[in-house]
């Protein structure tokens, strides 16, 4: 039987003959693209001007027109944006852990297209929480806890006084370092992303010139790639072809499935032949391996 991307390409080129030129496809990876222009090459037996071919993250990029930063730079740039609303002393290597977990969080908030404001305002009001009853003693915490379920009340340290005044600024900072980045036209691939979903929200959004764009191989999705994807097949642009199998697709409770069938049902499938069973009978052994090191050498052992 062949494998996935030799099906969906041979689709492609069935169903786009001659106007190839003017088709996006675009992957998961780099590594999945690579595999296509070999598939390509095993089908065509003529000169033919290919699609092109892209990741999700690059098509995004290119879209936005802003280039990725090295995150060691964005660390750096979202220090300065943190010193000027957070009178502090600390330097640039003290504060290099907490401006990564930071920056991971801006591009986690940006990608999943959530209201920054809102996130961080509800952030401040339980922090504040916190803050209110922080003289209560244990058996008065305890009883608190019981009646508000995870809320967390304990007794503020002058050092938990320092911390609760970042949370109070974090959409400040948060604010000033985006639209610092917009203006040198690079930044991360979460604001990228947020900047595709603020465009494609205009009625004279230009942003996806290609007649179609076929997606290929995705599975679990962020709320960004949803509503890229939703907007694309509303211009009836887009086309999706999804690695699944019967096995998978047919149980409503296993897991491995969930995101196909959501995908499936929400943008609808090109290959509908995937939905037959691949698995066959199976051979399985399972093998303690308690590091990546014992694990790779397992792996080459059975494959010798």
């Amino acid at each position: 039987m062949q494998s996935f991307l030799f099906e969906a390409i041979s689709d492609i080129y069935v169903k786009e003959g001659n106007q190839l030129h003017d088709v996006c496809i675009v992957v998961p990876s780099k590594r999945a693209g690579i595999h296509i222009t070999k598939c390509f090459g095993q089908i065509i037996d003529k000169p033919i001007f290919l699609p092109q071919i892209t990741t999700i993250n690059e098509l995004v990029k290119q879209s936005a027109g802003i280039a990725v930063v090295d995150s060691f730079i964005l660390v750096y740039k979202l220090f300065e944006v943190y010193k000027h609303h957070i009178k502090t002393d600390e330097s640039f290597d003290e504060f290099f852990y907490w401006g990564e977990m930071l920056l991971n969080d801006f591009d986690d908030i940006d990608k999943y297209n959530i209201s920054a404001k809102d996130l961080f305002s509800n952030i401040e009001a339980y922090k504040d929480i916190d803050r209110q009853f922080a003289y209560l003693d244990a058996e008065q915490i305890e009883v608190i806890r019981q009646f508000w379920g995870s809320f967390i009340a304990e007794k503020l340290t002058a050092d938990q006084d320092s911390f609760y005044e970042i949370w109070t600024k974090l959409y400040p900072i948060y604010t000033e370092f985006t639209k610092l980045l917009q203006i040198e036209k690079g930044g991360y691939e979460g604001l990228a992303y947020k900047l595709v979903i603020d465009e494609i929200q205009k009625e004279d959004c230009l942003l996806f010139p290609k007649t179609k764009y076929l997606f290929l191989g995705f599975n679990a999705l962020n709320r960004c790639e949803h509503l890229l994807f939703k907007y694309l097949n509303k211009q009836q642009k887009a086309r999706f072809y999804w690695d699944t199998d019967q096995y998978y697709y047919d149980d409503p409770i296993h897991e491995a499935g969930y995101f196909v069938r959501q995908n499936i049902k929400m943008h609808g499938n090109e290959l509908n032949t995937r939905y037959q069973n691949l698995l066959g009978e199976k051979d399985i052994s399972i093998i303690a391996a308690p590091s990546s090191v014992i694990q790779i050498k397992q792996i080459g052992r059975a494959h010798v």
